[in-house]
């Protein structure tokens, strides 16, 4: 009876354990990229798409430096180094299918002198500035957007730069 227990017990979590559902892979795709240029003060955006399903997050890189600690400047004109020049880049996201724009999510970067915007969690310097943005809700405008956009607003230019953002599902 004992030895019959046991077995019943152990089916009944080996049963369990495959029950458990696993969440699908996520996926991150480049859908995105405003080549590096001279960006005056001012506002660009990207696109507006549809929100996809299984939506997780929007990432907005800022490519601003070499990856080189040594020259981290060499070749941008005008170089994102000046703490009071400011980029903020973040998410727009829409309720009427990308007609307005009445919410944003975003975070801001000021430049560095040494072009590194924080260590990672292996000790290396981040010569990225990165923000990553997950969906908004808000029941006034009917719950989750459907439409959003990239944007970026440069304060204190001309800074030489490119984006890329990147969508992650899943």
């Amino acid at each position: 009876m004992f030895r019959l227990c046991i077995l019943a017990i152990t089916l009944l979590v080996a049963s369990i354990a495959f029950a458990i559902p696993v969440s699908a892979a996520q996926t991150t795709t480049t859908i995105a990229t405003v080549p590096v240029s001279n960006h005056g003060s001012g506002t660009i955006t990207t696109a507006a798409r549809s929100v996809p399903i299984n939506f997780d997050s929007a990432e907005v890189d800022i490519n601003c430096t070499t990856g080189n600690q040594a020259a981290p400047f060499t070749g941008f004109t005008h170089s994102f180094s000046d703490p009071s020049e400011q980029i903020t880049f973040g998410i727009e996201w829409s309720w009427d299918g990308g007609s307005t724009f009445p919410a944003s999510t975003q975070g801001t970067q000021s430049g560095n002198i040494n072009g590194i915007w924080g260590i990672n969690r292996q000790g290396n310097p981040v010569m990225t500035p990165v923000v990553v943005l997950g969906i908004p809700y808000d029941s006034n405008l009917g719950g989750a957007p459907g439409t959003y956009r990239a944007y970026m607003t440069v304060v204190s230019g001309p800074i030489t730069f490119g984006l890329t953002v990147l969508e992650t599902t899943g």
